[in-house]
């Protein structure tokens, strides 16, 4: 398969319904697009809006902070937000100054522009992003669109306090090979169940998160490789399901929890539970489907989405197994199975270089290599078989 097609395969909208609304949102006759770090961010109803108002473009600053790797807490009493990273911002809401590394700086150059509360969420003038957190804004107006890109050197992605995702604690480099080499088998969904059912071919697709031409930031999906077998059919005849049978994230309800406001969290919705047992068309072009939605470092990862008792998602360990099942469907014949992927996403030279700290490069290049998540620079996916099929229906 050549890389067009491949490309087909993460041309999608990876959403969990309300999750990802990545692109735009009116304020007047203009929407509004954010990149951090070529990043783009997600706007929608749950981690804010921005707006213009005193001539002023405000933004979300919960989003736009933990996107440059910054660290956000909330205290309701006092509508105090204080944000830390290379330097700690302590600002309240309603007041037209605010503390940088202890000292009094004002929210506005004019002086009298002050933060403001919006449908719980905090909003700074995109002025004091620049000018007291250290990151470079490029702004520009279309007819249609308002265009902010942000831009900071060394720029990691925000911890949260979570566990760390690549080793559990105490764990070795050896450990973690052991588990990303235990003995499964490789394969597809078992032979031909009748005359006339078509096997599909279902891959796990990995990528490099940080790395890729799609703008994708999320570990791995699953492709239908033969999708041309089942051109033209029905969709509504031939389908699949992909959804996760593991118990630690299902029932989802008990695992995670979605942000509701400022600081507020909530049950996740039903339409967003809905949007991860979606069914997808057989014939679907080569798209990406079934996304895996819960990684640590995605941009909705402790911003919309976190995992209880923590302030992010915490992801499975590199290399531990996933537990699957697949519901495929083909013209009212129905077949159920069980499967496992490993946990794993792509590094490639420029996220190791760019992302990992200086003195841990050799030690997880050496692990990612050696449990084959290793690409160059130029080759940021890789494929592989599912595990362990078992028909269970």
């Amino acid at each position: 398969m050549n890389l067009n097609q491949l490309k087909k395969y993460f041309l999608i909208s990876l959403s969990l319904a309300s999750l990802l609304t990545i692109n735009a949102f009116a304020e007047g006759e203009r929407d509004f697009q954010i990149t951090v770090n070529t990043k783009e961010i997600p706007l929608n109803n749950n981690v804010g809006m921005p707006f213009v108002e005193y001539d002023r473009t405000f933004v979300p600053i919960r989003v736009i902070s933990e996107n440059l790797g910054y660290k956000v807490d909330w205290n309701q009493d006092k509508k105090l937000v204080t944000i830390n990273g290379n330097k700690k911002v302590e600002l309240v809401v309603g007041e037209t100054s605010a503390k940088v590394q202890g000292n009094k700086v004002a929210i506005d150059s004019a002086g009298k522009v002050a933060s403001v509360l919006k449908n719980n969420r905090t909003y700074v003038p995109l002025r004091f992003v620049s000018e007291q957190m250290g990151a470079k804004v490029d702004y520009k107006q279309t007819p249609k669109l308002h265009i902010i890109n942000i831009t900071k050197d060394g720029v990691q992605v925000a911890q949260n306090d979570a566990p760390e995702g690549y080793l559990r604690p105490g764990e070795t480099k050896d450990d973690v090979l052991r588990r990303a080499k235990a003995k499964y088998t490789e394969g597809n969904a078992p032979g031909k169940v009748s005359d006339k059912w078509i096997d599909p071919d279902l891959r796990a697709i990995y990528i490099d998160p940080f790395n890729n031409n799609f703008g994708v930031q999320l570990p791995f999906g699953f492709g239908v490789y033969n999708y041309k077998q089942f051109k033209g059919m029905d969709p509504n005849k031939y389908w699949v399901k992909i959804e996760i049978d593991d118990d630690r994230f299902i029932p989802y309800n008990d695992h995670f929890e979605m942000a509701t406001g400022e600081n507020q969290w909530g049950q996740m919705k039903k339409e967003d539970i809905a949007a991860l047992s979606k069914k997808y068309p057989l014939d679907n072009d080569g798209s990406l489907i079934a996304p895996f939605q819960f990684f640590d470092y995605s941009k909705f990862s402790g911003t919309i989405l976190r995992t209880k008792g923590y302030n992010r998602v915490v992801s499975p360990y590199h290399g531990d197994v996933i537990d699957y099942k697949a519901t495929i469907h083909q013209d009212g014949e129905e077949h159920v199975y069980k499967f496992k992927v490993v946990y794993g996403r792509v590094m490639t030279d420029y996220t190791l270089n760019k992302y990992v700290p200086k003195d841990q490069r050799a030690y997880q290049k050496n692990v990612f290599e050696k449990t084959n998540f290793y690409n160059s620079k130029d080759n940021y996916f890789s494929r592989r078989l599912p595990l362990n099929w078992e028909q269970v229906k």
